[in-house]
C-alpha cells in the first residue's frame, strides 16, 4: 500500500555544526553570525539528533534532556503541548513507521530563534491490512525553535503535519470452525453519577474518549487487566483487582474475558467512553442489533449505542487480529482508499472527517444513535458519528480543512498464514 500524496511534516530537522549518525549535512545551512547564535544552532542540531535517536531505538532520555522544563509545543496538531506530548507523538510515529527518519534541508539561527526545513524519509507501515498507508518521502516543512540556556523552550511546526497513527492495542481472536465472528463497538455516555457493571464473555477494551471515569475490577477473568495510555502517555500497567482506578481521556483498559468490573462517573460533566468486544456466535444463532448495553439491574444504565455485525462464516478455524488504532489527523490529511478484509469501525471524537465509499457494505452511526446503510458516495462525519465497513468494502477517509480531527479505528482482520 503506497501513500497517495506527499507529506509536509510535523517535526523539522536540523543539520549544521553537529553531525550525528542519523543526520546528513545540508549545503543550504546558513552560518550564524554571533557566538550565541552559533551555540543555538549547535543545540538545535543536537535536539534533532536526539529525536532521530529516539525514532531509531526508543531511548527518549537525550531528547528530554534537550527540552526546557517549561517547554511549550505550538504544533497545530491536537496533541498535549508539552514534552510528554512531543515524545508521545514521536513514539506513535516510531510504532507505526519503524523505518521513518527525519531529514534536514536547511537551518538558520537568528537571535534566540532557529528555523529549520525538514522532510521525512520513505517509510513502511507496521500496521498492515488497515487504513494506515505507507509513506513516500515528504517535501520539506518549516519548523521554528526558540532556544534558551541551551534548551528548546518553544516549538512551532508546519500547518500540515503527518498523521499520528497509534496502534493502542492488539488482540488475537480464534474463530471456531463454522461459527460467526461478531464485533461490538459501543459509544457510552455517562451522566454525572451514572455507573455501569459488566462481565463480558470475551476480551474487551474500554476507552475513555473525553473526560475521566473511575473503574474497579472485581475479578473472575483469566489474565491481567491492563491499562494502556494512562494519563495520556504510552504505557502498560496492571489494574489491581479491588482497587479503584481513574481512567483519564485517551486511557484504554484491556479487560480479559469473564472479568467483572464496574465503571462510574464522579465528575460534574458527562463523560464519553467506548467499549469494544469480540464475540462468537454459533451457526444456529440469530443476530439482533440492539441499542442498550447489558448491565446489572441494580446499577444505573448509561446511555449506549451499539454497532455490531456478523463478519463471515468459515469451514475452518480461522485466527483474527483485533486492532485498536487512534488517529490524530491534520487538516486535509488522507487515509487512501483501502480494501477492508474483515471489519473496520470508525468513530470520530473530534473535528470532522469525510468518508468516501467506493464499494461494499457500509453502515453509518449518526449522532442521535440511529444506524443506517450508507448509500451516498461520500459523507462528512462529525463528533459522535461513525461507520462500519464490512468484508471487501473499499473506503477512504480525509480530515476536513478546518481543523485537526481525532478518530478511533477498530479493525478485525484475518491473520494470513503461509500456505493458506
Amino acid at each position: 500500500m503506497s501513500a497517495r500524496r506527499m507529506l509536509t511534516t510535523l517535526i523539522v530537522f536540523v543539520v549544521g555544526l553537529v553531525v550525528g549518525p542519523f543526520l546528513t549535512p545540508s549545503p543550504n545551512n546558513q552560518p550564524a553570525t554571533t557566538v550565541s547564535e552559533r551555540a543555538n544552532l549547535a543545540k538545535a542540531t543536537a535536539f534533532y539528533v536526539a529525536a532521530n535517536h529516539f525514532l531509531n531505538d526508543g531511548d527518549d532520555a537525550p531528547l528530554l534532556e534537550m527540552l526546557a522544563a517549561t517547554f511549550v509545543d505550538h504544533s497545530p496538531l491536537d496533541t498535549e503541548p508539552t514534552a510528554t506530548g512531543l515524545v508521545r507523538y514521536l513514539a506513535s510515529l516510531r510504532a507505526t513507521y519503524p523505518d521513518m527518519r527525519l531529514e534536514a534541508n536547511a537551518i538558520v539561527a537568528r537571535d534566540d530563534m532557529v528555523t529549520i526545513a525538514l522532510a521525512t524519509t520513505e517509510a513502511t507501515t507496521a500496521i498492515v491490512d488497515g487504513p494506515v498507508p505507507d509513506r513516500t518521502s515528504s517535501i520539506p516543512g518549516i519548523e521554528r525553535l526558540r532556544m534558551q540556556n541551551g534548551r528548546v523552550v518553544e516549538r512551532w511546526a508546519s500547518e500540515s503535519l503527518p498523521s499520528q497513527y497509534e496502534q493502542v492495542a492488539s488482540l488475537e481472536v480464534l474463530q471456531p470452525a463454522g461459527w460467526f465472528v461478531f464485533c461490538v463497538m459501543e459509544r457510552l455516555e455517562f451522566e454525572p453519577g451514572a455507573s455501569m457493571a459488566r462481565r463480558d464473555s470475551s476480551d474487551s477494551l474500554l476507552i475513555v474518549d473525553a473526560g475521566a471515569l473511575s473503574i474497579e475490577v472485581d475479578g473472575g477473568g483469566e489474565g491481567e487487566p491492563r491499562l494502556l495510555l494512562p494519563h495520556g502517555q504510552i504505557g502498560d500497567s496492571v489494574l489491581q483487582r479491588g482497587v479503584p482506578a481513574e481512567l483519564e481521556t485517551e486511557s484504554v483498559a484491556l479487560l480479559p474475558a469473564a472479568e467483572a468490573y464496574r465503571i462510574w462517573n464522579e465528575r460534574d460533566e458527562t463523560v464519553v467512553a467506548l467499549r469494544v468486544e469480540i464475540q462468537m456466535r454459533s451457526p444456529s444463532a440469530t443476530f439482533v442489533s440492539g441499542s442498550v448495553s447489558q448491565v446489572e439491574s441494580d446499577q444505573d444504565v448509561a446511555e449506549s449505542t451499539q454497532i455490531g455485525m456478523l463478519l463471515t462464516e468459515s469451514n475452518d478455524a480461522r485466527p483474527y487480529q483485533l486492532r485498536l488504532i487512534r488517529w490524530l489527523a491534520a487538516p486535509n490529511d488522507l487515509a487512501p482508499a483501502h480494501l477492508v478484509l474483515g471489519i473496520e469501525q470508525m468513530l470520530v471524537s473530534g473535528g470532522a472527517l469525510e468518508a468516501s465509499i467506493f464499494s461494499g457494505n457500509v453502515s453509518v452511526l449518526t449522532r442521535d444513535g440511529a444506524q443506517s446503510e450508507l448509500r451516498e458516495q461520500s459523507r462528512v462525519m462529525l463528533p459522535a458519528e461513525g461507520l462500519t465497513a464490512r468484508w471487501e468494502s473499499l473506503v477512504s477517509y480525509q480530515a476536513t480543512n478546518k481543523a485537526p480531527s481525532a478518530i478511533w479505528l477498530v479493525s478485525l482482520v484475518p491473520i494470513q498464514h503461509a500456505g493458506r
